[in-house]
């Protein structure tokens, strides 16, 4: 809420309401704001956003070491085509797990150890990567153990 402080009292100058609903689904951190004066009128619309990210990052799983599903994290500013591809010591594709165009803000994806062809993985030593729009942002390792 907006208030004023004239002559040691305090005078309110306007209110801040959040609707209940996000503006986009797919967009969870952005939201239908609404500015209002003391006569309750709508002064000016608004979004508001909630923590986007300012850069692309890429964060380690979780668990690591892992079996048999881990989280990977990642962040993205602004939208973007996103490809998140594991592959093993060899440096062979074991699993695509994202490759599509997807908007700012922050991701979970899980990996449940297994190959593209739904057939569980051997433990060991696996490597994740992530391109955005064809650029190389990050690549970590991970390991899964039986």
């Amino acid at each position: 809420k907006g208030y004023k402080t004239v002559a040691g009292n305090e005078i309110k100058l306007f209110t801040v309401t959040l609707e209940s609903k996000v503006a986009d689904p797919e967009r969870p951190d952005i939201y239908n704001a609404r500015l209002v004066n003391m006569m309750n009128k709508a002064i000016d619309a608004k979004l508001m956003e909630a923590n986007l990210p300012s850069e692309f990052s890429l964060e380690g799983n979780y668990p690591n070491p892992f079996n048999p599903i881990t989280n990977i994290k990642f962040a993205l500013p602004k939208a973007a085509n996103v490809k998140l591809t594991v592959y093993n010591m060899l440096g062979q594709k074991v699993k695509t797990l994202v490759s599509k165009d997807m908007k700012a803000g922050r991701y979970n994806v899980q990996w449940n150890a297994r190959n593209e062809l739904g057939t569980r993985v051997a433990s060991g030593l696996y490597f994740y990567r992530m391109q955005v729009g064809g650029k190389h942002i990050g690549s970590k390792k991970m390991v899964l153990m039986k």
